[in-house]
Order: C-alpha cells, then structure tokens, then sequence
C-alpha cells in the first residue's frame, strides 16, 4: 500500500469474518484483509451475509450484485477478489497488477496448508484456544507422505509454545517432546528445558536430560535466558506498580487507593484471560 489512505463510508455495526474471528468496519478494512489473508478465503467466504453488508450497511449495492454474478459463473475466488480490491480504490494500479499475479494460484494450495495458514493467523492475533483446535484439526487429517516431518513437528511446536501462554506447562512439555521425537531440531530440546523450569517439577527436568542427552551447554543457555526474562519481567510497568503496592502495604496508606490499585490490576487480568481463552 502507497502512503497513507483513508477510509471512506464506515459502519457503526460491525461485519464479523467466523473464519478469521475479526470485524470489519468498511470496504478498505475488507480489502486489506482479503490482499494479507488470501489464503484464508474459500468458496463460503462471500456468503449472502457478507453481500447484504456491502449493500446494506455500505452502500454497495453495485459490488454486492457483481459478487454475486461472478459467483453464478463460477468465476474463481481470486478474481472476486479482485473484483474487491478494484472497488475500493485502496490500492494503487500498479499494486493491483502485483497482487493479481499472486492470487491467480488462489484455491491450489492443499487443506494441510490452508489450515495452518487459518492456525497461524489466529495465534498471531491473541485466538489461542481457536488456534489449537486448528492446529489440532490439521493433525487429525490423514497423513501425507509428500509432507516433511519438519511440517508436523513444526506444529506439535506451535502448541506447546500456546500452551506455555495459558501457562499450561505439562502439555507444553508434551508438545516439545512430540515435535522434537518426530524432528530432533535442538531448539526443541530448548523449549523443553525452559517449560521444565517454568513447571517447576524437577524430577520431569531430570527424565528429560537424560533421557533426550541434553547437553550442558543447553541448560546453561537457558538458564541465562530465564534469568534475563525475569529480569526484563521486573522492569515492566504492572510489575514495578504491583511491587510499589505491595511495599507501601503497612503504611498509612489511603485504603481507598490501595483498594482501587488493586482491583484495577486483577480486573486486567481477568480480561486478558478472557482474551486468551474465548472465541
């Protein structure tokens, strides 16, 4: 995209993509998502929801029939793609003619691709449990020979570092060990270690060293990255307030402000848990 452009009509109601878990507000918005998660778009995409938006909510009443002619020709999804694009005026001539040629291979790529794309794509924005359930998904297929091992371990890998988010410890150890029997990369063993001291179950460490062999010279690594970790940890605003708190607890303090402090800080985690773990 060239420079900076604005958007033109917008919604107040939002139009909700279930396969991306977003909300859209305007043509632009639709536009950049379909250029940046292309491969995320299938034949379901441009529902009879998504068309009575763009000439309901809109004003598109022009597109919205367009769309649906092309969808009567069974016109591929890169060309009503395209079709989106050039209505929205929200890239330049010579982009749209760039991205033409990238999306004319649009619907070639295999279902193992496309649902780690979708998986990739939900992790990256905060859908953690949606991104399991995906990656899940994509091992439960049957397998493919033509698929490198490097693919599935690459995603036994995804999870467990998830898992690590919702501090779920155990699985995420589970995971590294599954990816790294499948593809013996050492940044598994890696993982492995630190989930190990973050459980904080020494005996489970132990197995694993022995085990897997785990070099000296791993455990040694990440103990210096743990520690810079934790360091970096502490310097964090809501650290430094939470220890300023607590320092001044026996003080005369305003029990106002204390009480307040406090409930603010528990009332941010408790929405970054939702974040974490709902649709």
């Amino acid at each position: 995209m060239s420079g900076l452009i604005l958007c033109g009509r917008q919604s107040e109601k939002p139009y909700f993509i279930d396969s991306m878990e977003i909300n859209i507000y305007s043509i632009e918005e639709l536009s950049w998502v379909l250029c940046h998660h292309a491969f995320l778009v299938d034949s379901d995409f441009f529902s009879p929801a998504l068309l009575a938006y763009l000439s309901g909510e809109l004003g598109l009443e022009g597109l919205s029939a367009g769309i649906e002619r092309m969808k009567r020709k069974n016109a591929g999804l890169y060309e009503i793609i395209m079709l989106v694009l050039r209505e929205s005026e929200y890239y330049s001539q010579e982009e749209l003619k760039k991205l033409e040629k990238e999306l004319s291979g649009l619907g070639q790529g295999s279902i193992h691709e496309r649902l780690k794309a979708k998986a990739d794509f939900l992790y990256h924005y905060g859908k953690l449990h949606s991104a399991l359930t995906e990656y899940d998904k994509l091992l439960k297929l049957p397998y493919e020979p033509c698929i490198p091992v490097k693919f599935y371990a690459g995603i036994y890998a995804d999870m467990g570092v998830i898992n690590i988010r919702l501090l779920l410890y155990e699985n995420a150890g589970r995971f590294f060990r599954l990816a790294y029997e499948l593809y013996p990369d050492e940044k598994y063993l890696r993982y492995m270690v630190i989930t190990g001291r973050l459980q904080g179950d020494k005996e489970e460490l132990l197995n694993n060293i022995r085990k897997y062999r785990i070099p000296d010279e791993i455990l040694e690594e990440c103990g210096r990255d743990l520690a810079y970790w934790s360091e970096d940890a502490r310097q964090q605003d809501e650290y430094v307030n939470l220890e300023k708190l607590f320092n001044n607890m026996g003080t005369k303090i305003d029990r106002s402000i204390y009480s307040d402090s406090i409930r603010d800080i528990i009332d941010g985690w408790k929405n970054d848990y939702r974040d974490l773990v709902t649709r």
